[in-house]
This record gives C-alpha cells, sequence and structure tokens, in this order.
C-alpha cells in the first residue's frame, strides 16, 4: 500500500519546538507536533510532503483540524513548484520591516502588492515573495515587533478570514483595516 501523502507549507514555529503547517489547496491547520518538528527541522516556508491524522485534541480540532504524523525526509522532499532565480529573499524582508516601521496597518496581501508594485498582483506570480511576506510579517509579531489582529467570521473555521498588522497600534484607525472598493 503506497501512502497519500499531502503537501503543506510550514508557516510557523512556536516556543515549545512544535510547528504549523497549512494543506495546500484547502489552506487548514495542521499541528506538527515538537518532537516530528525537531527531528525533520522544518522551518517555516518549508514545503514538505506529510501523512496526516486527525487531530485528537477535541479542544483545538475545530482551528486545526488536523495532526501531521509523518513528514517525507529533506532528500525525498519534492522542490517547491517554480523557483524564481532573481529572488532575493533577505531583501524582501528588509523591505517589508521598513514598510512595517514607516507605520500603517498591513494584510500578507496589501504588503505583498506593495512590495511587487502592482496592485493587481497576484500570490501565483511569485509564491516566493508572498511567503517571505507572510512569514516575515509574522515573525515580526513573534518577535513583538507589531501588533496583529486576527478576523473570525465563523466558529467553524479553522483560520482567520483576515489579519492585519501594525508596528504603530496606537494610532490605528478601525477605518485603515477596510479594503478600498
Amino acid at each position: 500500500m503506497n501512502p497519500d501523502y499531502i503537501k503543506l507549507t510550514v508557516t510557523n514555529t512556536i516556543q515549545s519546538g512544535a510547528a504549523f503547517a497549512i494543506k495546500h489547496h484547502t489552506g487548514e491547520s495542521c499541528y506538527i507536533p515538537a518532537s516530528l518538528s525537531a527531528m525533520t527541522q522544518v522551518k517555516p516556508g518549508d514545503v514538505v510532503e506529510a501523512l496526516l491524522i486527525e487531530n485528537p485534541n477535541d479542544d483545538v480540532k475545530h482551528r486545526t483540524p488536523y495532526m501531521v504524523r509523518f513528514i517525507k525526509p529533506s532528500a525525498m522532499r519534492a522542490a517547491p513548484a517554480e523557483v524564481n532565480v532573481g529572488f532575493d529573499a533577505a531583501a524582501c524582508e528588509e523591505y517589508v520591516r521598513k514598510r512595517m516601521l514607516d507605520g500603517g496597518v498591513w494584510t500578507v496581501a496589501s504588503m505583498f502588492t506593495d512590495y511587487m508594485d502592482d496592485p493587481e498582483a497576484s500570490r501565483a506570480e511569485n509564491q516566493q515573495a508572498y511567503n517571505t511576506v507572510s512569514n516575515t510579517l509574522r515573525k515580526m509579531f513573534l518577535e513583538e515587533k507589531c501588533a496583529k489582529w486576527s478576523m473570525w467570521a465563523k466558529a467553524s473555521q479553522t483560520k482567520p478570514s483576515r489579519e492585519w498588522f501594525s508596528c504603530t497600534p496606537e494610532t490605528v484607525d478601525v477605518d485603515e483595516w477596510v479594503d478600498e472598493v
């Protein structure tokens, strides 16, 4: 029997050593236990193939429906679908940090389109840049360099509907959160 591996992108790690990932195509959240995270040395942005089970923790199953039981060793992992050879992740991270310090309220999408200097830019155009923007914003929050707000439209959701980030939360006005139509 050949197991069905699911492609995931690791989104963050936490102080305990555990990690979280999202399933490709569905965006559902997956918990990676600390022992497995340490053994495989996964880090935010990694694309891995994994075997999942239903999350045994009933208290968080509504937010994180899956737990990772096995991750393919790195030598066997599939490479990301497309690599932008000229992309400079360090320069992208530096750009995001500077823009955040300039103020305002940002979503991953708004920061990404700002970085791309194209209001119509989509994640598919440069997945590496999109992931770097997302990971930098989340890293800044974990470093306590910015604030983050999350909106959950329904209790049954596995991830927030929207997230906003700001380095100047004391000056934020709610109308900054509204997208222009």
